[in-house]
This record gives C-alpha cells, structure tokens and sequence, in this order.
C-alpha cells in the first residue's frame, strides 16, 4: 500500500470577502496546495456540519458557493479530504440583507441632480 503526501494548504485571498445572509455568493479562495479530490473537496464558512462542495480551478485556486449563514464574521477553512480542514487563516463577513425603507425625495425636478 502506498502513502501520499499533500504540501500544507495555504490560504491568502477571499475574494469577495463579504456576503448576504442568505448565501449563494461565489467566492474565490487563492493560495496554494489545492489538489483536485473531487467531492472531498470542501469549504466551510464557520460550521463544520454545514461544508460546501468546493470547485476546483487550479493548484493555487478554487471557488465556493457561500451557505446561509446568520450574520457575523466567520473563518474559511478548506478541507482536501472531507475530514481535515485547514486553521481559519482568512474571514468571510455574511450582512443582512440591504433592505431600502423609503427613498427621499419621491419627486422633483429632471434635471439639476435631485
């Protein structure tokens, strides 16, 4: 039987670094070490029992759809095996929802910047 060793996952860039509550932003995780282990591959923004599938796009690259999440700051972590994850090296910040109350003025004039 033979043993395999993966370099140390590295990670540098969220990009975005921020989303809605609601989920569903891709985000783009840079650094390096990735390796293409189908559905090993894993994100996970905070809880462990709610990982992501992870798409991989290069040794330095991949992208994860963010889950819902209640607001706050949460660490990224990637696991390459489905089991061991990464030390939270980088943050993502999940916001409620932009919600517009009223818009102020209602009316004016066309022109001149109102």
């Amino acid at each position: 039987q033979q043993f395999s060793y993966d370099a140390p996952v590295v990670l540098s860039v969220l990009n975005p670094s921020s989303g809605p509550v609601d989920g569903g932003t891709d985000v783009l995780v840079q650094g390096g070490g990735f390796s293409d282990y189908g559905d090993e591959l894993l994100c996970n923004f905070g809880d462990k029992t709610a990982a992501v599938a992870a798409e991989y796009l290069t040794s330095t690259a991949i992208r994860c759809r963010s889950p819902p999440q209640a607001s706050g700051l949460y660490a990224v972590e990637i696991s390459l095996n489905g089991a061991d994850y990464t030390f939270g090296q980088l943050y993502y910040e999940f916001y409620a929802t932009p919600q517009i109350a009223r818009i102020l003025p209602v009316s004016g004039p066309s022109y001149r910047g109102t």
